[in-house]
Formats: C-alpha cells, sequence, structure tokens
C-alpha cells in the first residue's frame, strides 16, 4: 500500500525535527519545508494532508489555506495550522481550514489529528 503524503511547512528547523520523530512510525511519507509554497507546487507534490504554520518567512499560513481552499485542484486538500499565535482557533476557521493544533503541541494530539484527517482521504 502506498504511503500517504504530509506535507509540513515550517520555518522552524527544531519543529520540523520533532513532527519528523513525532510521525516517524505513523507509516507516511513526510515533505518539509521551510517556506510557503505557491498553490501549483503544492498540487505537484500531491499531498494527502498539510500541516501548516501560521507564520512562515514569504507568506502567513492562512493566507496560503484560503488560496489552496479556493482552487480546484487543491481544495480536497485537509489543512491543519500550527502555530503559537493567539486566537489560531478563529484564524483557522476564517481560512477554512480543517483543524488547528496550538504550539506547543501534545505528542498524542498531533498524532490523533493526523491519524484523523488521512482516514478521511
Amino acid at each position: 500500500m502506498k504511503k500517504k503524503k504530509i506535507l509540513f511547512v515550517d520555518d522552524d528547523t527544531d519543529t520540523r525535527d520533532i513532527v519528523s520523530f513525532i510521525l516517524a512510525d505513523a507509516e507516511v511519507e513526510l515533505v518539509q519545508i521551510a517556506e510557503a509554497p505557491d498553490v501549483a507546487e503544492v498540487a505537484e507534490t500531491e499531498p494527502h494532508l498539510i500541516l501548516l504554520d501560521e507564520w512562515l518567512p514569504n507568506k502567513k499560513g492562512s493566507e496560503l489555506c484560503l488560496e489552496l481552499k479556493s482552487k480546484k485542484r487543491t481544495a480536497h486538500i485537509p489543512v491543519v495550522l500550527i502555530s503559537a499565535v493567539c486566537g489560531l482557533e478563529e484564524i483557522a476557521r476564517n481560512c477554512h481550514a480543517d483543524g488547528f493544533i496550538a504550539k506547543p503541541f501534545d505528542i498524542e494530539q498531533l498524532k490523533q489529528v493526523v491519524s484523523d484527517c488521512l482516514v478521511a482521504v
């Protein structure tokens, strides 16, 4: 069976390393990048799930989420915002994200959100 692919976008190397470690036994392919990709790059990557930091060097995660949800090629991909920003629940709702995880996050919460999103696709 083909592994499900997760695109994880976060500019913090430590956070990327932690998430990679946490999901190492989840039998997923984790693609990590430090800057917000454009919609075409996301479509080419063909992820089953996107974990997206809100504060990225080149664009807010919520802005990218809105773009992804407005395009036919990417609207179906679940997007989960991950951030320490205040008001994350409202930001996630306003950009039509499929979920959110506040930093610092609980390991089991991250695993559960990923599992729930991947079961749905």
